[in-house]
Formats: C-alpha cells, structure tokens, sequence
C-alpha cells in the first residue's frame, strides 16, 4: 500500500464513533487496525516508514496508557504519558502547523452567543469572566471551572457548534488575533479528506508527501481527541480525557497560544476547512474578576450584530473573504455560502471596526 492509498481507506476517516464498545476496548482496537495499515506502507517508496512506525506505535502506547490511568485515578501519571507523547510528535505537529496559510484565518475568527432581551458588549463577546467560571462545565476542550476563550472560522460553524440556535435570537461578533512572538497554535484541524487533497494534486511535491507522513504520526492523537461523545447524558464522557489533557499541556507550554480543530457536529467534509473549523484558546493571566490580561492584548473584537436587526437592515457593503464553496445546509443540493444568510452576515462582520479590549 502506498501513501496515497492509505488516504482512500474509511479506517483513517474523522470524526469516529465508539458505537457503545467499552472505551478502553475501543481505544485499543482503534490503534492495532491503524498500527496494522502503517506496517503495511510501501518502504521502497518512503525511506522514514521505520521511523515514522516507531513514533506512531510509542505514541499510540502514551494515549492508551493516559486514558488507562486517568480510569485508575492517577491523574498526574496520566498527563505525565500524554506529555511524553506529545515530545514524540512535536517536530511532526510542527510541520503541520506551517504546512499551510492557517495564520490567514487568525483575522476572521467569529464568536455567536444566545441572547433574547440583551444586547451584548464587545467583553461579552469574549471568554467567560473570572467570577463567573463557576458556570463552566466539561466539554470537549473545557476543563470545569477555567475559562477559555472559544471561536469559529465561519459564522455557519459557529451556529452549528450552538446546536443551531434560533438565529433570531443570536448576536455574532468578529475576532482578530494578533499574536506576539513566535507564538503558536496546536493544529489538530486537519481532517483526512485534506490530506489527501494534497497528495491527489497534478504536480504532489516532496514536501506534500512530509506533510502526509507528519499527519499519520499524528493520527492517533488527532483520532483520541475526535471520538463523539457515546452517551451524551452521562456526567462523565471517556471521550473527554485526551482533548482536556491536551487543553492543559497547551496551557503549560509557553510555545503554544491554543488548539485548532475541526467541529464535531459538521458531517461534510468540505474543500475550504473555514466551514469546519475552531479555535480554543485558554486562559493565561487568572484574576478575580475579569478577563485575561494576556488574551485580552492579543485579540481585538467588533461590537456584536443581532441577527433579527441585520435581517432589517442589510445595509453593510458586501465584501470577499468568504469561503468560496457550497453549503450544503439543505436536502437537494448545496447553495454558494455568499448566497446564504451566514455569508451576508460573514461579509458584514469583515467590514466592522475591531476594537481592543484593554
């Protein structure tokens, strides 16, 4: 098997479901059937097959030995194996995070809240406050009680994430993120319909190969912490562990500013990542009351729209700077995200002001 062919197969394919298997179990079946395919990676065509192998299959052993010890109580072992593991695949999730022009998006980050009789400020608009951390639950990239910062690279994405809220009753904001030194993000955004993208191009370039390879190293993380949930009424969700472990190494780690990853609740996989895509960005200065000091210098905010008044006013020039493909939001056939009521509402949003918040 090649590494073109290895992208065809449905075995690699993001997000996955647990389908009710004990979660160690499946942890542990997800690995060997990925472990398996890479033994299978033609090595007269890829010289690193032996490296990369190793990588993938001590990687592979830090995240089921981090899940098994977070099951046995012994948190701070558990972190310590994720953090070993994230040693390994450092160089790889650097590859991937340069590898493309994500750094364009950090200019057009939205944020959408729920709001009936309330007309949110631009500080509302951004992470929960200190003194109210006590309504923050455990989700997917949120740790009990700490606040993080959370945003879409689409305002479409954004009410997906929501749960599709009734628009009449949203307020959608635009971030810039400006960031300072050699700051980076974690980038798990990547599914693997974009990968292969590359490599199916007319001209695949050695480094679109590098690129291919970085992202199977990375597999089992990225995979780890994109289960869907099994049993969403459950206090506690297994498929939490790895993404909260991450949020806590990025938070430890100087070099690392957030995460990137893809949504949970959008099926398709789309050609422009910006209809899937999200940002976490954790607390870096605790306080009291208020918002990070630090977040607050790097993040600019516009004053929110409320969708019921932007429905009677529609008077904002439209602009580009949005995803040039289909939304396929309706049953039949997909319709230009310019066309839709989300793309107005995106072009709108691009051409506000954005306004510091120190």
């Amino acid at each position: 098997m090649n590494l073109p062919e290895i992208f065809q197969e449905s075995f690699i394919n993001l997000p996955i479901e647990s389908n009710g298997k004990d979660y160690l179990i499946f942890i542990a079946d997800l690995f060997e059937v990925f472990q398996k395919k890479i033994n299978e990676l033609d090595s007269s065509n890829y010289r690193f097959k032996q490296s990369v192998q190793n990588k993938i299959d001590e990687l592979c052993m830090r995240l089921y030995n981090c899940i098994y010890f977070y099951y046995d109580g012994r948190i701070a072992v558990a972190y310590r194996e994720l953090s070993q593991g994230m040693q390994i695949i450092l160089p790889d999730f650097n590859l991937l995070w340069s590898s493309d022009g994500f750094k364009d998006e950090f200019s057009r980050l939205y944020r959408m809240r729920v709001g009936r009789d309330y007309d949110f400020s631009k500080k509302d608009m951004f992470h929960i406050p200190f003194e109210l951390r006590r309504k923050i639950t455990s989700q997917r990239y949120s740790i009990p009680g700490f606040p993080c910062l959370y945003v879409s690279t689409s305002v479409y994405t954004c009410w997906e994430e929501l749960r599709r809220p009734d628009l009449d009753y949203v307020q959608v904001s635009r971030l810039e993120l400006s960031p300072q030194g050699k700051t980076r993000v974690l980038n798990l955004g990547n599914r693997p319909c974009n990968i292969k993208n590359l490599l199916t191009e007319v001209k695949t370039s050695k480094k679109n190969n590098e690129i291919a390879l970085s992202f199977l190293v990375c597999w089992p993380l990225i995979a780890s912490a994109s289960i869907k949930v099994g049993q969403p009424n459950m206090p506690f969700k297994p498929e939490y562990i790895i993404p909260q472990m991450l949020l806590e190494w990025v938070r430890r780690n100087e070099n690392f500013i957030g995460i990137r990853f893809f949504s949970m609740y959008i099926e398709k996989d789309y050609a422009d990542s910006t209809l899937q895509t999200n940002y976490v960005f954790p607390v870096r200065s605790p306080k009291r009351k208020g918002h990070c000091s630090h977040l607050s210098s790097i993040f600019k905010v516009t004053d929110p729209i409320t969708w019921r008044l932007f429905k009677t006013v529609r008077t904002f020039p439209y602009i580009s700077q949005l995803p040039e493909c289909d939304l396929d939001i309706i049953k039949g056939g997909g319709i230009s995200y310019a066309n839709t009521d989300f793309g107005s509402m995106q072009a709108a949003l691009n051409n506000q002001k954005e306004y510091s918040l120190r």
